[in-house]
């Protein structure tokens, strides 16, 4: 989800463009892309956009507080659909917002060429069952030792 938005999230549009199975075959131990490219936000269409009802509002000063319970924005019935001026069709506006956020137009390709993070998923081993499973059931016999101990103290 993309804030202060209530329905704004990325998608890029290919759900195959990032493969793991180099990963699960061992080929590669790890992959990165960047996510948030300009022209891959998207409105799911679920809420009207209005910066009254925005989810993230508490975290930006300057817009309205925002919803204070979920669910309380009115409905769209609408569909996805590209978004191609961040924030341009909101209801309830602030009077600076265009020059206050302007770092906020997630589709500026000047402002982020490179989306707006880089995401890198690696392999890493994990511990052997047998291991964790020991480590467990010595933990368990202490806490019972510790209790058998406890009762023999108040008998």
């Amino acid at each position: 989800m993309i804030l202060p938005s209530n329905d704004y999230f990325l998608a890029n549009g290919d759900p195959l463009a990032h493969s793991l199975s180099t990963l699960f075959s061992g080929a590669d131990t790890s992959i990165s892309f960047e996510i948030g490219l300009p022209g891959s936000f998207r409105d799911a269409g679920t809420e009207v956009n209005d910066f009254n009802t925005s989810a993230g509002n508490g975290l930006f000063p300057g817009l309205p507080g925002g919803q204070t319970g979920p669910n309380q924005g009115a409905d769209e019935n609408g569909v996805i659909t590209s978004v191609t001026d961040s924030f341009a069709n909101f209801q309830n506006r602030p009077t600076d917002f265009d020059t206050d956020f302007a770092n906020l137009n997630f589709n500026n390709q000047t402002l982020y060429p490179n989306g707006i993070a880089r995401v890198t998923i690696t392999v890493e081993s994990v511990p052997e069952s047998s291991t964790t499973v020991g480590l467990m059931a010595i933990a368990g016999l202490f806490v019972f030792g510790s209790l058998r101990r406890r009762n023999n103290d108040f008998s």
